[in-house]
């Protein structure tokens, strides 16, 4: 497809589903990664911990107009860095993203930084389908340690989530690191966790492998033999020899609800180039590939 006078690559197939083929996309598709630089946190295994830099909202607003007309946006996730650092900003971006995109899913991934601002205003929080909150353990001092900074804490998760009717509008994100969440006992803590905080979706996520605090305290979650009767695999993706998708079902000990959890092994992060990213300056194919604009 070409976008701004330039060719780039976009999916043909979906991602194989177990060991089958890759089949056919049933119509062009992109998803769309919007990183905001700069994070209020100091964390060993990410590449954003510089200062917040500005965001060139007229040049985002370009790209999507340019897209929109070519492809269908799948999916547009917000990220980072911590995307909250800017409310005002990240407000009027997502309400207006909202009504060029209607049928566009609208993710937010966030360290949970200002969140409570965010679901002061009601009408924003409708036109996010998702929120996903990083959070590498279950203990609040312990999370904090990993972050290197405050972050939110149980309590008021809590109460975010006790005022929210849709059920999977919360999702957790938990990075994988050797001496916290590492075993399979500590991933049923975690879980378990998540069913006390009554959110029902959550992810492992093994760290890939972009510095060398990543490489020395990777955890593949394929080896750690967590599988019981309470912990099923139901899905399976691959695509090509890059990455894999996993999907499970967890039933909790008081059985009142069943978790989604989702697991991703990253294994050349630079070779996913099927994808397309904003950085607040410049458009890539993939997270770091080549500048399209």
């Amino acid at each position: 497809m070409e976008i701004f006078g330039k060719e780039v690559k976009i999916r043909s197939h979906y991602c194989r589903y177990f060991e089958g083929e890759a089949m056919p996309v049933d119509s062009p598709y992109v998803l769309f990664y919007v990183k905001f630089k700069g994070c209020n946190a100091n964390c060993p295994f990410c590449e954003y911990q510089d200062d917040a830099q500005n965001f060139n909202e007229d040049k985002y607003f370009e790209i999507i107009e340019e897209l929109r007309k070519k492809i269908w946006i799948k999916k547009i996730a917000f990220s980072g860095g911590e995307p909250t650092l800017h409310i005002d900003n990240l407000k009027s971006i997502l309400r207006k993203t909202r009504n060029l995109l209607p049928k566009t899913a609208i993710v937010l991934n966030t360290n949970g930084t200002n969140l409570t601002e965010v679901f002061q205003d009601r009408d924003l929080v409708a036109v996010i389908d998702n929120i996903s909150i990083s959070r590498h353990h279950y203990d609040d001092k312990i999370n904090n340690e990993i972050f290197g900074v405050e972050t939110i804490s149980s309590k008021e998760l809590k109460g975010l989530r006790k005022n929210i009717r849709r059920k999977s509008l919360f999702h957790l994100s938990c990075n994988l690191i050797k001496g916290y969440i590492d075993n399979k006992e500590e991933v049923y803590k975690y879980l378990e966790y998540a069913n006390s905080m009554k959110i029902k979706s959550a992810g492992f996520i093994s760290l890939m492998p972009i510095n060398d605090f990543c490489k020395d305290n990777f955890v593949d979650f394929n080896k750690l033999d967590s599988l019981n009767e309470n912990f099923r695999i139901i899905k399976e993706w691959g695509y090509e020899d890059i990455c894999k998708c996993y999907n499970y079902i967890y039933i909790p000990r008081d059985y009142k609800r069943i978790i989604k959890v989702y697991h991703k092994n990253t294994y050349r992060p630079a070779d996913i180039d099927i994808n397309l990213s904003f950085d607040g300056e410049t458009l890539r194919n993939g997270f770091s590939g080549k500048i399209i604009y």
